[in-house]
Order: structure tokens, then sequence, then C-alpha cells
């Protein structure tokens, strides 16, 4: 139901930078931390103890961004549900990466799908 725990995000803590190489799997925490899942622990049969990493993208997602203190990881990202999620249904969660260094296929979902709302949206 709307506002449970659905996956939580851990991985490798780094201080957020423009020039570093470009991940799908990192996640901003805040102005100081970056998680990121390395290359090497993005497969299931390679880590599983979280499992957010592993949520699609939309940008009418079925879940929402949000914080925990976790008992063994500390700080991490979690994702909660913006609503009743039924067994098999497709978790995605808005990456909201910044428009001007997303990568291109983020770039064109975006224009597709603010062209189909009929809705500006500027960063």
């Amino acid at each position: 139901s709307e506002g449970d725990l659905v996956s939580i995000l851990n991985g490798v803590r780094m201080s957020p930078s423009t020039q570093d190489d470009w991940s799908d799997y990192k996640v901003n925490f805040n102005t100081a931390l970056d998680l990121d899942v390395p290359a090497n622990m993005r497969r299931l049969d390679q880590y599983c103890a979280t499992l957010a990493h592993k949520a699609n993208h939309s940008f009418s997602p079925n879940t929402r961004w949000s914080r925990l203190d976790h008992p063994r990881f500390g700080m991490v990202v979690t994702i909660l549900a913006n609503k009743c999620i039924k067994v098999g249904e497709e978790l995605t969660v808005n990456y909201k990466y910044p428009i001007t260094i997303a990568p291109q296929w983020y770039k064109d979902c975006y224009k597709l799908f603010y062209k189909e709302k009929h809705v500006a949206k500027i960063y």
C-alpha cells in the first residue's frame, strides 16, 4: 500500500562529481554523497542484499525515493510505494537525472513524455 517500503539501495559511497564516468546505478543521496553499485555487483548472482538498483525508470512511477537509517548499512536510499503494487507488477521510480547530463535514452523518454502530456518542463 502507499508508503510501504519496497526496496533498499546501498552501494559504494563517494563524493558527487560530474567528472566521474557515468553510471546508471549511481544515486545521489545528498550534496555530499552518492551511492553507486559497482559494475561487478550489478547482477543478482553477484549482489542481492539490497535490490532498489533493479527498479526501472518511469516519469509516472509506482514508487518514490526516500531514505532510511539501516541497522547494518547506515543511511541508505529506499524506494517507497506510491500506491498498492500488485504481485508481478514492474517496479518503477523516476530517476530524476539532471537533463543536462542525462544519458540519451533518458532525454528521449523525457521529450516524449512531456510532448504527450503537452506540458512545458524546464530544469
